[in-house]
């Protein structure tokens, strides 16, 4: 079975939970049982349909279940310590120079003590603006959704550490794709919450690990 999958667009893993930096997290102890009567694959599978209708392209629906082989979370595994859900999903755009430009989204939730609560709540934001897209009202969802970056840079520059000492990155390691990816999976599963780690880590790694592949691309 798979243990990772990564959208090699946004950077985006399915497995660990990607969070997105700009999102509040909701406190543990705020977390609270929904009313949602839905399985986990109903739940899973309901948002990777509906963002199929709506002609979404590289969707990850990140969480912190391990993965079947086509790198979508796998059901009837056992609940982790942090049930957040986000999914994300480009959409197609105007063309520009000959290429084919493109909007990023993402939706997440953490709100509900389980994932499967999560991922239904994730499903309904979706299906509401799949249903705002059909009436045309374009700008209401570009005003909720200003676009999204697959990780946005820290407004906190001062304090940001430089991505090779958060890689403790080894003298002499040459910077390729396959490096930094290898590196950053093997530090996500020490840093993990669920590893003992912390949510801040977590968002510093994946920081830096975006850091890190721009300098090969520039």
């Amino acid at each position: 079975m798979s243990t990772n999958h990564t959208n090699r667009i946004l950077n985006v893993d399915a497995y660990p939970c990607y969070w997105p930096e700009d999102w509040p997290r909701t406190d543990k102890y705020k977390r609270r049982s929904s009313s949602y009567q839905v399985t986990f694959a109903r739940a899973r599978d309901g948002i990777s349909r509906r963002l199929r209708l709506m002609n979404a392209c590289e969707i990850v629906i990140s969480t912190n279940i391990p993965l079947r082989h086509d790198g979508l979370p796998l059901a009837g595994m056992s609940e982790p310590a942090d049930p957040s859900v986000a999914v994300y999903w480009a959409e197609r755009d105007e063309w520009k120079d000959g290429h084919q430009q493109y909007r990023y989204r993402v939706i997440a939730c953490d709100h509900w003590r389980r994932v499967d609560e999560n991922m239904r709540a994730a499903n309904l934001a979706i299906d509401a603006l799949h249903a705002l897209k059909r009436t045309g009202a374009t700008q209401v969802i570009e005003k909720a959704f200003t676009g999204f970056t697959a990780l946005p840079a820290s407004t906190d520059g001062a304090r940001r550490r430089p991505w090779r000492e958060v890689f403790e990155w080894p003298d002499g390691w040459r910077i390729t794709p396959e490096n930094i990816h290898g590196r950053y999976n093997h530090l996500a599963r020490l840093r993990h919450p669920d590893a003992g780690g912390t949510h801040d880590g977590m968002v510093e790694l994946n920081l830096a690990r975006e850091l890190a592949l721009r300098e090969v691309v520039s």
